[in-house]
């Protein structure tokens, strides 16, 4: 949310309501739903198709920049992408494990979200960017599938080090890091993107980009609905 705003105050003015993007308010809608105590929910199925339908998505086209884009033109991006999402883990974990004491399990897994990006948060700002005529580089795509790499891998390398299953094997280890569901559908779906923009299908523009912010919206429904709870669990943690 926080990104959706500060990306509107890039033209230097508040935007009035009406150009607030659509996505944004069925996240509020489901917070609202959740405030109310309605026994509205995405069903866990649907969601799940929902999260492999968008991580496919971002990957693709982000395949289709990359084989439009100079790879020397964007190599200092890229490498500064992977050595950033690296050094915000390690930085994070420290923070979390030792001086907030968070558990070993925790730290991890909030290390890593520090470190990666939001998928979902990425595909609404660039929406949002595109509907308010705000320039930005197309392979900006690419850096998302690439910042995860570090992430999740510095974070899982962590976690191992400092658990009992640390003496699992580098086997387990390479294949967590590197054949995860997320890993899995964005660079897969990077090399299709770039086997379409070669051969010049479009078969799957309809489904994967014309559909893309209808599927989003209903993602977002869930994030808020997930979000209310999240808050509400703090309140009695507290």
């Amino acid at each position: 949310m926080k990104s959706i705003f500060a990306a509107g105050f890039l033209t230097n003015k508040l935007l009035p309501m009406t150009t607030l993007d659509p996505v944004v308010l069925f996240f509020i809608l489901g917070v609202l739903a959740r405030l109310v105590k309605s026994d509205l929910r995405i069903p866990e199925a649907f969601y799940n198709v929902l999260s492999i339908y968008l991580l496919l998505s971002i990957g693709i086209k982000g395949g289709i920049e990359l084989y439009k884009t100079n790879f020397e033109h964007i190599l200092p991006s890229l490498a500064g992408t992977l050595v950033l999402g690296a050094l915000i883990t390690f930085i994070a974990y420290f923070i979390l494990n030792k001086i907030l004491r968070f558990s070993l399990e925790d730290a991890a897994a909030l290390a890593a979200h520090y470190g990666s990006v939001s998928a979902v948060t990425f595909a609404v700002v660039v929406s949002y960017l595109k509907d308010i005529g705000v320039f930005y580089e197309e392979y900006m795509t690419v850096l998302l599938v690439m910042l995860e790499i570090p992430a999740i891998g510095i974070a899982i390398l962590l976690y191992r080090l400092h658990s009992s299953k640390g003496n699992s094997g580098a086997k387990n280890l390479v294949h967590e890091i590197f054949f995860g569901k997320s890993m899995i559908l964005l660079i897969g779906g990077l090399f299709i993107g770039m086997f379409v923009a070669y051969s010049g299908n479009k078969q799957l523009n309809f489904f994967f980009f014309d559909l893309f912010k209808g599927f989003l919206a209903i993602f977002m429904l869930e994030m808020g609905i997930v979000a209310a709870d999240k808050i509400k669990d703090l309140k009695k943690s507290r």
